[in-house]
């Protein structure tokens, strides 16, 4: 047991540079917490910036598939680069807000995706000149998710 104990506290000294808390117990226990430094603002505009970069390559998707579909176009396929565009710039206000990505963060992407995929889903079939009711189910989705994304942020 007294091998387990000096392996914690060499652990400890190795990474109190991380900001680690230790408080040893009465009966010669050691706990050991990570401190919460985290940087709201720099973890939602790193997300910003990954929203970014998905609407880029979302809208060079859409521009490449629309150029091999024979002239046929879709608004839903040109336009879909448009919502993590919009999940960029919500990512930019909120880390001006400093608020909490915990949960918010996961619906948010996971809303957004929904959004997106749904958009070139419908673009597609459109080109293909086809229509399914299962396209209802992305939107829906969508907005779900961020519905839970501002229901995570009131609750934060």
């Amino acid at each position: 047991m007294e091998k387990i104990y000096e392996e914690q506290e060499n652990y400890i000294e190795e990474h109190q540079d991380m900001e680690w808390r230790t408080e040893k117990k009465g009966d010669g226990r050691i706990r050991t917490d990570r401190e919460p430094a985290m940087n709201f603002s720099l973890i939602w505009k790193k997300k910003a910036v990954r929203y970014l970069a998905a609407s880029i390559l979302t809208l060079v998707f859409s521009l490449v598939y629309e150029h091999f579909s024979f002239g046929v176009t879709s608004a839903f396929l040109l336009s879909a680069f448009l919502v993590p565009l919009a999940g960029a710039v919500l990512c930019r206000a909120l880390a001006k807000a400093s608020f909490d990505p915990s949960w918010s963060s996961v619906f948010l992407t996971t809303g957004i995706a929904w959004l997106t995929i749904g958009a070139l889903l419908q673009g597609m079939l459109a080109i293909y000149g086809t229509e399914n009711a299962l396209m209802m189910v992305y939107p829906a989705m969508g907005i779900f998710f961020l519905l839970l994304t501002v229901a995570s942020l009131i609750v934060h």
